[in-house]
C-alpha cells in the first residue's frame, strides 16, 4: 500500500488524468444507457400506440356491422337536411321490416341514413340519401314509387310498390290477391332486377337439441341464446324459425371463447356458426 500511494504522489499528474479519463468513461456509459432506455420506451409507445389504432379501427368496423351506421358525404348530408314529409314517411315505411329474395340468403335492413344488406349470412353496410321521389298509381289501388338513392356505391333507381305487387308479375295477379310490397333495382342490390319482398321475421324462433352441458358453456341461460339467435337470424334469415345444434363444441380455454354451430329450417338446410365470449356474455354468428 505504501509503494502504491509512493508511486501515485510521483506519478501525480498522471494519476489525475487516468481518474479523469475513468470518470469519462463512467459517466459515457451511464449516459448510452438512459439513452437506450429511453429509446426502447419510445419503442414500446409506438407499438403500443399501433396496437390501440388497430383495435380502435377493429372496434369501429365492428360498431358499424352492429348499428349499421357509415360516414355519410357533404352531398347526402344536404340532401337530408332538405327532406319532406312524404320522403321521412317512406323511409320509415322502409326502415319497418326486413326486404328479402331467396328465402332468405339476400336481404336489406334499412336505417335512416344506411342500410345493412346481407348476402348469404354476410353483412354489408351502406350510406344513402333519397335525392327525390315519384308516386304514381299501380293500377291496382296501390302507389308505385321511382325513388333515386345516392349511396357510397354511386346513384341508383329503385322501384317500390307499396302493396298491390303490381310491378312484378303483374298479370298473374287480380287487385287484393296476395297482396305484397316489393323492392326492385336494376344495380343497388345483390340481386338485380329481382324483387325483395317485405319479410315479417319471426320474433322468436325455436331452438332445438342444446343440453344442459352446451347451456351451462353458455352461462347457464338458454333463453339468452335463443334471444341473441332470433335476432341474428331476424335480419339474415327472417324465414327461418327454427335452429339445431349440432352438438360439436370447440372451447377455447385460454380465451374463454365458445365455438359450435346450428342448423337453419330453410330450404338450403343453412348451418351457421356461434361464437360466445364467456367473460362478456356476448354472441356473435357467421354463415
Amino acid at each position: 500500500m505504501k509503494k502504491l500511494k509512493a508511486w501515485m504522489a510521483e506519478h501525480k499528474k498522471f494519476s489525475v488524468i487516468a481518474l479523469c479519463l475513468l470518470l469519462m468513461f463512467t459517466c459515457g456509459s451511464a449516459m448510452s444507457a438512459i439513452n437506450v432506455s429511453h429509446h426502447r420506451a419510445e419503442t414500446a409507445k409506438e407499438q403500443n400506440a399501433g396496437n390501440n389504432t388497430d383495435t380502435t379501427t377493429a372496434a369501429e368496423k365492428k360498431t358499424k356491422e352492429e348499428t349499421g351506421k357509415v360516414e355519410l358525404t357533404d352531398a347526402q348530408k344536404e340532401i337530408i337536411k332538405g327532406y319532406d314529409s312524404d320522403t321521412k314517411e317512406l323511409i320509415d315505411t322502409l326502415s319497418s321490416s326486413v326486404w328479402s329474395v331467396s328465402e332468405g340468403r339476400y336481404t336489406l335492413k334499412f336505417a335512416d341514413d344506411s342500410y345493412v344488406e346481407t348476402v348469404n349470412g354476410t353483412p354489408t353496410v351502406h350510406s344513402y340519401a333519397i335525392s327525390r321521389v315519384e308516386k304514381t298509381s299501380d293500377g291496382y289501388g296501390g302507389s308505385l314509387y321511382t325513388i333515386v338513392f345516392e349511396t357510397d356505391t354511386g346513384t341508383h333507381i329503385v322501384t317500390y310498390t307499396d302493396g298491390s305487387g303490381a310491378a312484378v308479375n303483374s298479370d298473374s295477379k287480380t287487385p287484393g290477391e296476395n297482396t305484397i310490397s316489393t323492392l326492385t333495382s336494376s344495380t343497388m342490390f345483390a340481386q338485380k332486377n329481382t324483387a325483395y319482398e317485405r319479410a315479417e321475421a319471426v320474433a322468436n324462433i325455436t331452438v332445438k337439441g342444446m343440453n344442459s352441458e352446451v347451456t351451462k358453456l353458455f352461462g347457464g341461460d338458454e333463453k339468452a341464446v335463443t334471444t341473441a339467435l332470433s335476432k341474428w337470424c331476424a335480419v339474415h334469415y327472417p324465414s327461418v324459425t327454427e335452429a339445431t345444434w349440432q352438438k360439436v363444441v370447440n372451447l377455447d380455454y385460454e380465451n374463454g371463447v365458445i365455438t359450435t354451430d346450428f342448423k337453419l329450417n330453410d330450404t338450403n338446410s343453412v348451418s351457421i356458426t356461434c361464437v360466445y365470449e364467456q367473460s362478456t356474455g356476448e354472441f356473435s354468428f357467421e354463415g
